[in-house]
């Protein structure tokens, strides 16, 4: 513009040309110009800030301090290389995408960098050993291996920077490696440690002379190759050194039982399904002679418990059946009571009869009294020692001896008559009584001791009704 003017001016072919050129106008056209260059420039710098952008914020702390500084120091950079340029050209020259990631590759998460570092710390840590051509012993590299995993575990789990930081890998590294152990050189050590064991075990008890059973001995044979088999089976001394060989041993050996003491535990359980002796107790509920008489047959079930010199020979005595057989020897005293009344009734024996009149009637009727008052003593008898101080066969004769074979006189016939019949009488009225003082008597065998006195006393009814009735028709 400004040398436009100059052409201008140069080219007017007279003076009313040139004075018509407005020098001042053409001058301030041109200096205008000059202004608008200037703020074209300065509206594409804003424009390409304003394609950068605003600077990313780390108000939640998202990226770690140094790598944001490095991002805010870039973006400033990009900023300055805007405002510094001397024209619009260079301007547009400038590739902002390009310019922008690299800044904000800076960036860096406080996330990403404990990954990073994890993954640093791990690949300090190096590989896992393989056990190639086994060379290490299958127990050794199985701890080796959960040991190297366990440190890459920690690494992984570690929370911070700081957490991850405290952990040291080389220590770590040397303690998983030195777990592992030569096959050559632990197969020597393996062979002692057996070879150790196998001696605290020691050899196995003999059982020649038969003191132990035979079942027992197999359990601890059994369980005896069973410790040895462990030993030889440990593939390791560690293995070896675990078990706990006196505990084993005599686990074992508590399994054998000797013959002596297999024969004494079964006599003891024999004894025990027998029971214990049954007493008379103060109530003196069994005869004295019963009593003496079991006691005899139940120690004899003892003793012969006791001298059984074999298991096969105690298994056959058949306790269950020794023992009813002693205890059916009481008796009750009640029973024998019951079962001497009926003995010493049946000793006794029926009244004779006086058929056709054989024995005079005087004599007859002392016999029929005295016959009586043998059956009262006997139903009357207030114990067994009463009852076994009568002399039946005595009493008996005696009551016998009384009968006369004499004729008898009408006189004496009928003297008889009313002996009979008063005796009868006499008799019903002493077996009326009876019958009452016999109600609270034998009450653990009513059943039996009274049949028998009634049984006997109506047969005494019986025989004095007849007599009534004799003496009516005669």
């Amino acid at each position: 513009s400004f040398e436009s003017i100059i052409a201008k001016i140069n080219g007017a072919s007279d003076l009313d040309a040139l004075s018509a050129i407005d020098i001042e106008s053409l001058k301030i056209l041109a200096e205008v110009k000059l202004v608008l260059s200037s703020y074209e420039l300065a509206e594409v710098k804003n424009a390409k800030i304003a394609e950068l952008g605003t600077k990313i914020e780390n108000a939640d702390g998202v990226y770690t301090s140094a790598s944001y500084a490095e991002y805010v120091i870039a973006y400033y950079q990009i900023i300055s290389q805007i405002n510094d340029a001397a024209d619009v050209a260079t301007v547009n020259a400038m590739n902002l995408t390009s310019l922008k990631s690299l800044a904000e590759a800076k960036l860096v998460t406080i996330a990403q960098e404990l990954a990073d570092a994890k993954n640093a710390k791990i690949a300090l840590l190096g590989v896992k050993i393989e056990n190639v051509a086994n060379i290490y012993t299958a127990a050794s590299y199985a701890e080796y291996v959960t040991s190297f995993e366990a440190i890459v575990a920690q690494i992984n789990s570690a929370l911070d920077l700081n957490m991850l930081n405290a952990i040291d890998i080389s220590a770590l590294k040397t303690s998983a490696e030195a777990k592992l152990v030569l096959v050559v050189a632990d197969m020597a050590a393996l062979v002692d440690a057996k070879n150790s064991a196998l001696a605290t075990l020691g050899r196995k008890i003999d059982n020649t002379d038969g003191i132990y059973t035979t079942i027992s001995y197999s359990e601890y044979t059994i369980a005896y190759y069973e410790i040895m088999a462990q030993i030889n089976n440990a593939t390791t001394v560690k293995d070896v050194e675990a078990l706990n060989l006196n505990e084993l041993k005599t686990a074992a050996e508590l399994k054998l039982v000797t013959v002596a003491k297999e024969l004494a535990d079964a006599k003891a359980n024999k004894l025990v399904s027998l029971g214990v002796k049954l007493e008379n107790s103060n109530t003196n509920i069994y005869t004295a002679e019963s009593c003496e008489e079991y006691s005899k047959a139940f120690d004899a079930i003892i003793a012969k418990i006791n001298e059984a010199t074999t298991l096969s020979e105690l298994n056959a005595i058949d306790v269950n059946a020794l023992k009813a057989v002693a205890e059916a020897k009481l008796v009750l005293v009640a029973q024998e009571f019951s079962d001497l009344r009926l003995s010493m009734l049946t000793a006794l024996g029926a009244k004779i009869e006086n058929v056709s009149g054989a024995y005079a009637s005087a004599s007859y009727a002392e016999y029929i009294v005295a016959y009586y008052e043998i059956i009262s003593q006997i139903n009357n008898a207030s114990s067994i020692e009463a009852l076994k101080a009568m002399d039946v066969v005595a009493l008996k004769s005696a009551a016998e001896a009384k009968l006369s074979a004499m004729a008898p006189t009408t006189e004496e016939t009928s003297k008889t008559d009313e002996v009979e019949t008063k005796s009868t009488i006499d008799t019903e009225k002493k077996t009326e009584k009876n019958e009452k003082n016999n109600e609270g008597k034998d009450d653990e065998n009513q059943g039996c001791s009274s049949s028998v006195a009634i049984s006997a006393l109506a047969v005494i009814g019986i025989v004095g009704s007849a007599l009534v009735i004799k003496k009516k028709e005669d």
